[in-house]
């Protein structure tokens, strides 16, 4: 009898097997071996990463445009090289099923993501022009990408646990299977992207793919990019009161040992409604734009 992880392998190198089924028997194997942050992955893929943090795999650069209502949609020229190619960065949290469909049912070369309300009012602002729609196009080649490289990435787990002698016999895994799952302490890099280590074993061999959080990296870049920052903002409209406190206290969580993702959540929420009332201002919509991909 063929198993599972056989199988999975079998059918992630067939193109006619979508990527969706492959995760959903992923998904079966992570719960079978109790590898639980596999299994939530898969979950992020099939259902969307709403509030996870994203992949490097799903940071994609667009092309700046805005829908001029003579001309359809034209280049979007941010004077700030370093603001333009901010914006142009977007996470793609769709579900995995829901991108399969797009590409299936839309022949289109690139897929519009509109700027949020919050920016688009700050962008228009601050221009001469005042645009009603702003987006950054999504290539296809991009959107493929993504679904390919999910498809390696299974690849590679399923071979790291054969490798580890972990091969299921039909759905079915023996315990000294599931123990090797476990406990095993080799590291294994999935797919060669992203921030998302697959580690099989205790510390983890097939299990650890690393989705869920505030990228603390990121999060304390952003707060030492702002302090300089703070008279101009204010200027622009900001609270001071409110983001002096914010940017603070956001440091000193950010240089704890092990900053609490329950505290982070809320005070970037707050960093990003002070900065909604910086009007007009460049940094505000950088930061913004920063925040957006932290997940406020």
């Amino acid at each position: 009898m063929t198993g599972l992880i056989s199988t999975i392998q079998q059918e992630a190198l067939d193109p006619n097997v979508d990527v969706t089924t492959l995760l959903r028997k992923v998904k079966l194997a992570a719960v079978k071996l109790e590898l639980g942050t596999v299994e939530e992955w898969v979950t992020c893929e099939l259902s969307g990463y709403n509030d996870a943090e994203v992949p490097e795999y799903r940071l994609i650069r667009g092309r700046l445009r805005a829908l001029n209502p003579i001309h359809g949609l034209i280049p979007l020229n941010i004077e700030d090289p370093d603001l333009h190619q901010e914006l142009a960065k977007r996470e793609i949290r769709t579900a995995t099923p829901v991108l399969e469909r797009l590409l299936q049912n839309d022949d289109s070369d690139s897929f519009k993501i509109a700027f949020s309300p919050e920016i688009l009012a700050i962008l228009n602002r601050s221009s001469a022009i005042k645009w009603p729609e702003m987006y950054a196009l999504i290539p296809r080649g991009a959107v493929v990408s993504i679904l390919e490289t999910v498809r390696e990435r299974i690849l590679d787990w399923s071979l790291e646990l054969e490798r580890q002698g972990i091969r299921g016999e039909g759905l079915r895994f023996s315990n000294e299977e599931k123990f090797k799952a476990q406990t095993q302490t080799s590291v294994l890099k999935i797919a060669h992207v992203g921030a998302i280590y697959g580690n099989v074993g205790s510390g983890n061999v097939a299990r650890d793919i690393n989705v869920h959080g505030v990228d603390t990296g990121a999060a304390a870049r952003l707060v030492e990019q702002l302090s300089p920052k703070v008279d101009e903002l204010v200027e622009a409209g900001a609270d001071r009161h409110k983001l002096e406190e914010t940017i603070e206290t956001l440091r000193e969580e950010l240089r704890t040992s092990a900053p609490s993702q329950s505290r982070l959540k809320p005070l970037l929420n707050t960093l990003k409604s002070v900065l909604e009332g910086a009007t007009g201002n460049l940094v505000a919509v950088g930061a913004l734009q920063a925040l957006a991909q932290l997940g406020a």
